[in-house]
């Protein structure tokens, strides 16, 4: 097997979802070219930027990141495009900038439509071969980049309303674009060993000698954690997190620890609001808080001990 197809089989173990896209993410991992990377907060997007450029052929060059989601447009120009020494207050030596610090290699930019019109006015000077021009320089320095970038926003809308450069996203586009989708657009069977590997990953980051090597947990129960955890992947591995000292042969319901249970489960609006799923999770997760006291769990809903035993029976 070929080092490439040794390094895209690395990505796909971490996104085995992707296999769908499986042509876009090969020309991605083989192309110079530009790459927009779109999916919900969580999803892993900045994860799998930075797998695209080290399965590339330039995984030895360079790879810096930079979240453009809370930074002003002073202190962007001055990390992105660098600056001279005594340029502006507090600038007590030469600073090169993250994009001459990654030449040759990849710059991730993510939530690069929080970008200012300025930044992206500079930003496409690199697209266009004139180079970069740091704060208080005067000469233009030439710099070769590969950028990938990652947004969790409505792109189109970003330019219709004029907060993004139509001819910036035109240069980006010429690329590749992966969408990576929400969790709870995933079977079960696939995020399943995702979990699973996210809790052995825990125990192993923090080993304890009363819990062993195995993990599984059913699937109705990990169903209804992927249906309320909040933030997608990243809300799931800290789900996992507080599940790798539990240790039994397969997690149930009741082996769920109560203290965040009902964080877990209580999904935003009113008892009226939810569906019958979020009902149903929702009766479970305070019948646990209760231990197990059914009058007792209705009467804290203020509804009736029948329509209580309604949807625990629906689980």
């Amino acid at each position: 097997m070929s080092d490439e197809k040794y390094e895209i089989v690395h990505v796909l173990e971490k996104f085995p979802y992707l296999t769908k896209q499986i042509e876009t993410l090969e020309a991605a991992i083989d192309s110079d070219l530009p790459v927009i990377i779109k999916g919900e907060t969580g999803t892993g997007k900045a994860v799998l930027a930075k797998q695209i450029h080290f399965a590339s052929r330039g995984k030895h060059t360079p790879c810096k990141s930079i979240s453009l989601s809370h930074i002003t447009d002073e202190l962007l120009a001055g990390e992105l495009f660098g600056y001279r020494k005594g340029a502006f207050t507090g600038a007590v030596s030469d600073h090169p900038g993250i994009i001459r610090d990654c030449s040759g290699g990849t710059l991730i930019l993510e939530d690069f439509t929080h970008m200012s019109i300025r930044a992206q006015q500079i930003l496409l000077q690199v697209f266009d071969n004139v180079g970069i021009r740091g704060v208080g320089e005067r000469e233009f320095t030439l710099v070769d980049v590969r950028i990938i970038v990652t947004t969790n926003d409505d792109i189109g809308s970003a330019i219709r309303t004029g907060q993004f450069r139509r001819d910036l996203f035109a240069r980006l586009a010429s690329g590749e674009e992966i969408t990576l989708p929400a969790l709870n657009t995933l079977p079960i069977g696939l995020i399943k060993p995702i979990f699973c590997e996210m809790v052995l990953a825990a125990r192993k980051k923090h080993p304890h000698p009363e819990v062993n090597g195995h993990f599984d947990i059913e699937d109705d129960v990990l169903a209804k954690i992927v249906q309320f955890v909040p933030h997608n992947f990243r809300g799931l591995l800290k789900t996992a997190e507080r599940l790798k000292r539990i240790n039994v042969p397969c997690i149930g319901y009741a082996d769920l620890p109560n203290r965040v249970t009902a964080e877990w489960f209580t999904p935003e609006g009113t008892w009226a609001t939810m569906n019958r799923s979020q009902k149903c999770a929702y009766a479970q997760s305070l019948l646990q808080q209760h231990e197990g006291n059914v009058s007792r769990t209705a009467k804290s809903m203020e509804i009736p001990t029948s329509t209580f035993r309604y949807y625990l029976s629906k689980k």
